[in-house]
């Protein structure tokens, strides 16, 4: 899964498996490591409840998406799933979470076999 922020905004994208896991298991988890005691973590995770949320506690920001969102999401041909968390606020944040696609333009040393074929490749 790779997170890209930018002002308030946060995007995820996931590779195939991923989405597999987090229907079947609920939450997809990456960490970054800084030193031996110190890792910034982020989860995806599904909730029962219908509803989105976003929280940031312990070096962890985590994500709450609709499990029946998600279900149908990665039955779909659909790219993604958009959000704007507590809107009209002076915390409103734009969530994207989305299938990653191979890239156009291969990079040599990049492993992209668990991605989403691109969309525009047979263009």
């Amino acid at each position: 899964m790779k997170l890209r922020t930018r002002g308030n905004s946060i995007r995820l994208r996931l590779e195939q498996h991923e989405i597999k896991n987090l229907v079947t298991q609920g939450a997809v988890t990456e960490s970054v490591a800084f030193a031996p005691d110190q890792s910034f973590k982020y989860t995806l995770a599904t909730s029962d409840n219908g509803e989105f949320s976003s929280k940031y506690q312990n070096g962890e920001i985590r994500i709450e998406i609709p499990l029946g969102l998600v279900k149908a999401w990665s039955e779909s041909e659909e790219e993604g799933v958009y959000q704007t968390l507590n809107a009209n606020t002076d915390f409103e944040m734009k969530l994207a979470v989305e299938k990653d696609f191979q890239c156009l333009h291969k990079r040599p040393d990049e492993d992209e076999s668990g991605l989403f074929p691109n969309p525009k490749a047979g263009n």
